[in-house]
C-alpha cells in the first residue's frame, strides 16, 4: 500500500524503520530439490535487494544462515534475482499412473514434480526436480515482487 501512495502505511513503515524493527519474510525460504541430478535446496535470498533465488547442494535441513555468502564456492549452482525471473512453469515428471505408483510406494503425491525458472537472457533456464513443495516456491516466487505475471 505504501507503494501505491498510501501516507498512513508510509507512516507506519517509517516507524518500523525508527524503531529498528525489522519485517522479516514469513513462511518458507528454503526448497528440498534436485538440479541437475544432484540433491539440494532452492533457496531464496531475501536479505539482498533484489532477492535472489539460488540452488545449492546442502540440505535444507542443514541450513541456517540462509544469504548466499555464507555458501562455499562450488556449492551453488546457479543464483537468479528473483526481478529478473521472466517465466515460471510447473512440470510433472510423471503421468497419472506414475504418480499412483509413488504415492502408494513412497507414499507422497508430489515426488515427481519441479518447476522451470526462465531467466532474462536467451536459453536461461533452470530446471528443479523432485519437489515436495514445487507450488509453495512457484506461490513465494510470483508473490515476492512487484510484477505483473500472466497466466498461459
Amino acid at each position: 500500500m505504501a507503494i501505491a501512495g498510501s501516507a498512513h502505511t508510509k507512516n507506519l513503515l517509517g516507524m518500523l524503520q525508527k524503531h529498528r524493527i525489522s519485517s522479516t519474510p514469513y513462511g518458507p525460504l528454503k526448497f528440498d530439490a534436485k538440479f541437475e541430478r544432484k540433491r539440494g535446496a532452492a533457496v531464496i535470498d531475501s536479505t539482498k535487494e533484489p532477492p535472489i533465488l539460488y540452488f545449492t547442494t546442502y540440505q535444507s535441513a542443514g541450513l541456517e544462515d540462509l544469504s548466499i555468502e555464507a555458501r562455499k564456492k562450488g556449492s551453488v549452482l546457479f543464483q537468479i534475482p528473483v526481478t529478473e525471473i521472466q517465466e515460471l512453469r510447473k512440470t510433472e515428471g510423471l503421468g497419472w499412473k506414475g504418480k499412483l505408483i509413488v504415492e502408494l510406494t513412497a507414499g507422497s503425491k508430489e515426488a515427481a514434480d519441479g518447476l522451470i525458472v526462465f531467466g532474462g537472457e536467451a536459453g536461461q533456464s533452470f530446471h528443479l526436480t523432485g519437489m515436495r513443495s514445487r507450488n509453495q516456491l512457484f506461490n513465494r516466487l510470483v508473490a515476492i515482487d512487484a510484477q505483473f505475471w500472466e497466466s498461459h
